[in-house]
């Protein structure tokens, strides 16, 4: 990158259309200049370290085939340090004194009365304190509209870019010492806050031309603030990465500390050595900070890198030219570039920065979203535990109900049944009417109970009503057969529903025993149906419909089917009668 800014060369300084270029002057002694010197441009004084004032006159002469009509103007790309000019012996341009102009352009005007036609004697008087060098570079003189746009021009890319970088890293100075502030004081932002304040400090004596203190304090102060604000940023880039502290940051700062006691405690002469030596641990801080970022590059988004790094180069290559230029005292390159740094990393460091908070934002969104569902997932879980856990509590409450009601069933309506039963054996009361009603009472009552006390299970009720009917059918010579294939599955499966299927059963059953003549009575139940058959006498069901005949329990079997939500079918015939239940899908 070096190689290409110089290929480059921004600023380069060359003849302008309708203007005259000048690169070639006289020095000549003052006041009378008898013996001018051919001087060839651009020039500069050697470094002087004795107590006094630098001063050196330049005459050249402009000629002029027709005195114009329009303003004409002197365009100074560079000088250093002031600069005062006369043309045939008339004062046209003197400023106060000042140190170092930092690159910037001159617009000097001319008015036509003071031309004529032919030589035009011009005088530069370039003078400034000791120790400084004088500078001068090729110049042109023209008309004031023509030189007005190249002297912008000039000017943006020196002292414009050099108020802008000041204003925006004043800016950003506040800005990180806020987000310091507000991030729970993140060394990261630290870091480049203090970078940019140093940084704001080495902008402000280049777009101020002040002057602080003496030669030696302000040397002393820009090389501090040059090194300051690279070693932070060395230390911004190390806490963006999230890696160690480097041995390099201990040892650098003392060393640049050194340099600028050594500038300011020793004799002048030494004061461009040691903050030579100061920008040389600059630069040295500013190649480690290269050679992090590229060691850990895959540490960041590649995006981020791509970015970041080169322009991290580039501010690098930019401050090893200015370094070059101080050095070598070159007047082969008309500007330093070297105010371009902090702008440039400036506004890569705010991009880093942006787009960690943008990943850090997008990052919160998909936690927020993952959060949000996990609520709901927990909360969904935590409401089906409740419903759960209320139905445990109310499987609880009717487990005891029931156990209450078969209670008072067996102690109060049972042991009534009972106690009349014992009754009429003890007073030899023969009446088989009361006898059998008494004991159809029992079964009804004990089916009941047997209901309630087998909660969902049909097929433990049905297991309970064969005990209790093996009793009624051996007595009647009639031999019970079970096939009991699998649990039936009803809609609802509630001890009502299983009642009224254990209901049509029982009846189906005394019905058999009743009127059928049977010897064999079988019942097979599956998960969808529920059959009682026999192998005695059919009856005709379309007459027993049309008579009505309620000993038969026809009607209140298909209602109870009814309510259940099933199907009853009564197939008979000369070898036995078949009664079927069977649930509907819905």
């Amino acid at each position: 990158m070096l190689t290409l800014l110089s290929v480059v060369d921004i600023g380069d300084i060359r003849p302008i259309d309708h203007t005259m270029f000048f690169d070639r002057v006289a020095s000549c002694a003052p006041p009378d200049c008898d013996a001018p010197v051919p001087l060839d441009l651009p020039f500069s004084t050697p470094a002087r370290y004795t107590p006094g004032v630098e001063h050196q006159v330049l005459q050249f002469t402009v000629s002029l085939q027709d005195v114009p009509t329009q303003m004409q103007a002197f365009f100074i790309p560079k000088y250093n340090h002031h600069l005062q000019i006369t043309v045939n012996g008339a004062l046209v341009h003197a400023l106060p004194h000042q140190r170092h102009p930092w690159m910037a352009p001159l617009l000097v005007e001319v008015s036509p009365s003071l031309l004529k036609l032919g030589e035009n004697t011009v005088m530069f008087d370039l003078s400034g304190p000791v120790p400084g060098q004088l500078d001068l570079q090729p110049f042109h003189f023209g008309d004031r509209e023509v030189l007005s746009a190249p002297y912008d021009n000039r000017f943006m890319l020196t002292q414009g870019l050099t108020q802008l970088a000041l204003g925006l890293m004043i800016l950003l100075t506040l800005g990180y010492f806020v987000v310091w502030l507000a991030q729970t004081k993140e060394r990261m932002f630290l870091w480049i806050a203090l970078s940019c304040l140093s940084a704001c400090v080495f902008l402000a004596l280049l777009a101020t031309h002040a002057t602080v203190g003496t030669y030696r304090i302000s040397e002393s102060l820009h090389s501090l603030s040059v090194a300051s604000y690279v070693l932070f940023m060395l230390k911004f880039v190390r806490s963006f990465l999230g890696i160690a502290p480097l041995r390099s940051e201990r040892v650098l700062p003392w060393v640049i500390c050194g340099g600028v006691l050594i500038a300011v405690l020793l004799p002048l002469r030494y004061v461009d050595a040691a903050c030579s030596a100061v920008n040389l641990c600059a630069a040295v801080a500013g190649i480690i900070t290269v050679a992090v970022m590229w060691q850990h590059r895959h540490s960041v988004p590649k995006i981020d890198f791509l970015i970041f790094f080169p322009a991290l180069s580039l501010a690098l290559a930019l401050a090893f030219d200015g370094l070059f230029l101080v050095l070598t005292h070159s007047q082969a390159r008309s500007m330093n570039l070297l105010h371009l740094m902090p702008l440039l990393t400036a506004l890569v460091c705010l991009w880093l920065i942006l787009s960690q908070l943008i990943r850090s934002l997008s990052a919160h969104a998909q936690l927020t979203a993952t959060l949000h569902s996990t609520i709901a997932e927990k909360s969904a879980q935590l409401e089906t535990s409740f419903n759960e856990l209320a139905m445990v509590r109310k499987k609880q409450a009717i487990s005891q109900e029931r156990s209450r009601i078969l209670l008072e069933l067996h102690d109060g309506v049972g042991g009534q049944l009972v106690n009349t039963l014992a009754y009429m054996e003890s007073q030899s009361i023969e009446d088989p009417t009361l006898r059998t009603a008494l004991e159809d009472a029992l079964r009804d009552l004990a089916l009941m109970m047997d209901s309630i006390e087998s909660q969902d299970s049909l097929a433990t009720l049905l297991g309970m009503m064969r005990t209790r009917l093996e009793g009624l059918l051996a007595k009647h010579g009639v031999s019970f057969e079970w096939q009991i294939q699998d649990e039936p599955l009803w809609s609802s499966g509630t001890p009502s529903d299983n009642l009224h299927i254990a209901r049509i059963v029982q009846e189906a059953i005394t019905n058999v025993i009743k009127h059928a003549q049977a010897s064999k009575i079988r019942v097979y139940a599956d998960h969808r149906r529920v059959t009682v058959a026999d192998d005695g006498l059919g009856f005709d069901v379309d007459a027993a419909q049309r008579a009505d005949r309620p000993h038969y329990g026809l009607t209140g079997m298909r209602r109870r089917a009814s309510k259940i939500g099933a199907h009853l079918s009564i197939q008979t015939g000369q070898t036995g009668t078949s009664v079927s239940i069977e649930h509907i899908a819905t």
